[in-house]
């Protein structure tokens, strides 16, 4: 089959934006099926460039590098900001019409949820029918503002309108599926769970005892953004904590990832290594005493949010703290062994909880983690999409 695939960012700097989709589209291409992709950040993962099935058309957006633009995106966009890049994205494939018209699907995976539009231009003008892939919520996440009742009501309407009009819609959090099929009950036959899932390259790079960092003290490893000074400040008490309790001499912290800063007197226990690539994330992590896997301040009780590094920190042998409010990754997770869930509160004892609890955390733990296995998700999922009516 031929897709179109609009994703604004699937470099290797995209971060959790850009994996759900890279495997997608890795997956397709496996499969051989031809994908035309279109996105704003050069160049796309390398991993993705070897493959002759892909061509890829790079379209600016303007909004990064200018801040007029930013305000009038923001006054004017619905369901949000990116609308006005996907309006530019459906006017360059619109001019070569004739092309694109023979192809089988458009695919969107948000946020931003501004993307799924593009999948109900091309269907109206083009006849080109879409597939939608929602990471996270759209009307029902706390995370997403409007900037007044009225934008928020058009995204409503667009919301329903995607789902009325996308031939299969695919959820990553469970919860989410189970909300659509209750609020469009008419279409419930057409929405999935697919939740992420690992990398099974990563997986089978663990036999290899040569590959990933080694450490010779047990290590509390976090890797990810710094949410706007959020981690600065947890980290470094954190950091405190361990040496006035005296655990320096045996624990040490690890990270990696943007805006994020070590105080002077915290670097002996605490390394930071900046943003780094992919790989070296896993090398990181692999060995890890402990990994942290967190929700940001804000979060609500019963979050409808699961850390995507968490598919990862599964199928090493390490402890996992998860830190935030209780949700769905509390349901999704509870079953695996040599996982601690702390309620948000956890942060304010968090070194004396290490403390009270070495014995347990240093344990390695083997866990049967088939089922986020993304290869085995995503067989099920192009299963689906093979299996879909004759869309034209």
């Amino acid at each position: 089959m031929k897709f179109i695939v609009v994703a604004p960012n699937i470099s290797s700097k995209g971060l959790a934006s850009s994996y759900r989709i890279s495997l997608i589209i890795e997956f397709l291409l496996k499969k051989g099926h031809e994908i035309t992709l279109f996105t704003a950040v050069h160049p796309i993962k390398p991993e993705l460039e070897k493959y002759e099935n892909l061509n890829v058309h790079y379209i600016r957006n303007n909004r990064d590098n200018n801040y007029f633009y930013k305000v009038i995106s923001k006054l004017f966009s619905v369901p949000d900001p990116m609308i006005f890049w996907c309006l530019k994205v459906c006017s360059r494939i619109l001019k070569n019409r004739k092309t694109y018209r023979e192809f089988d699907y458009s695919f969107y995976s948000s946020p931003p949820h501004s993307l799924h539009v593009i999948g109900l231009l091309l269907k109206t003008l083009l006849k080109v029918p879409f597939i939608s892939d929602f990471r996270d919520d759209w009307m029902g996440s706390h995370r997403l503002s409007h900037l007044t009742i009225v934008h928020k009501y058009l995204s409503s309407k667009i919301e329903a309108k995607v789902v009325n009009q996308s031939r299969a819609v695919f959820n990553a959090i469970p919860i989410v599926s189970k909300d659509l099929k209750l609020k469009y009950p008419k279409y419930s036959h057409k929405i999935f769970t697919a939740t992420n899932g690992f990398d099974n390259a990563f997986k089978e790079r663990l036999l290899d005892t040569s590959f990933g960092e080694k450490y010779n003290q047990n290590t509390i490893v976090y890797c990810g953004g710094g949410y706007k000074g959020f981690i600065n400040e947890k980290f470094n008490n954190l950091a405190s904590g361990l040496i006035a309790l005296g655990l320096d001499s045996k624990w040490k912290i690890v990270s990696a990832g943007p805006g994020i800063e070590v105080d002077e007197s915290n670097k002996g226990v605490w390394k930071h290594h900046g943003l780094v690539s992919p790989q070296k994330v896993e090398e990181l992590i692999v060995n890890a005493s402990v990994h942290l896997s967190i929700l940001p301040e804000g979060d609500l009780i019963n979050s409808r949010t699961i850390p995507l590094k968490m598919y990862s920190q599964v199928i090493t042998q390490g402890s996992i703290l998860f830190i935030g409010n209780k949700g769905v990754t509390n349901d999704v997770f509870k079953d695996l062994p040599g996982i601690f869930f702390l309620g948000y509160n956890a942060w304010e004892n968090l070194s004396d909880f290490i403390k009270m609890n070495e014995e347990k955390l240093e344990e390695k733990h083997l866990r049967n983690v088939d089922k986020f296995n993304f290869q085995n998700i995503m067989n099920d999922y192009i299963s689906i999409i093979n299996n879909l009516e004759n869309p034209k």
